[in-house]
């Protein structure tokens, strides 16, 4: 009887420990699910994260180039003042000459009838 007992004893102890193990079994498996999900999200994050360096990357370029453009037209700009204001002075002076040249007329032609 003490035999069957410890049989029986056993038995329940198998059962017991088959049920744990399944129930451990099930928690490994939801566990390598988990770190399956965790991994692929991680996986689309970096993803998401390259792109938005290589996006960041190409705006720097962008900017880059926009800022040069941009230096380049100041630069065109100010070639163009200088240029406008050269053309003014020329301007004023070729006026300064009729005017003196129209002067010289007037006096020539003032002295030659007085004369």
């Amino acid at each position: 009887a003490a035999a069957d007992e410890e049989v029986a004893n056993l038995g329940k102890q198998a059962v017991s420990a088959a049920a744990e193990n399944k129930r451990m079994q099930e928690e490994l498996d939801a566990a390598k699910e988990d770190a399956q999900a965790k991994a692929t999200q991680l996986a689309a994050l970096d993803k998401e994260h390259g792109q938005a360096t290589t996006d960041l990357s190409r705006a720097k370029v962008a900017l880059q180039k926009k800022t040069s453009e941009l230096q380049r037209a100041e630069e065109e700009v100010s070639v163009l003042q200088s240029e406008l204001v050269r053309r003014e002075q020329e301007g004023e002076a070729l006026k300064t000459r009729v005017a003196l040249v129209e002067a010289e007329a007037l006096l020539a032609a003032g002295s030659g009838s007085g004369g």
